[in-house]
């Protein structure tokens, strides 16, 4: 997988996960203590994250245990 389809790839699931616990990227973001200018540049696909960071997005989101098996399915999709 190429850099910027992951970059896409993971934006567009944190951005869906986000919305599903109707959240803003500002909210999401104070909630995960990280700046939401950093937060909205991931879901746009044009950042990516530390493994910190996105472990503070999954638990801030209560993103399920098998959101990596998730992005994987949606890169086999895609190809």
């Amino acid at each position: 997988m190429e850099e910027r389809e992951f970059k896409s790839l993971l934006g567009e699931q944190l951005r869906l996960y986000r919305k599903q616990k109707g959240m803003t990227i500002e909210e999401a973001a104070w909630e995960a203590k990280i700046d939401a200018k950093h937060l909205g540049k991931v879901e746009n696909g044009q950042r990516s994250m530390r493994a910190e960071t996105l472990f503070k997005m999954v638990y801030t989101l209560d993103i399920p245990a098998d959101f990596f098996e998730i992005l994987k399915y949606y890169y086999q999709s895609r190809h």
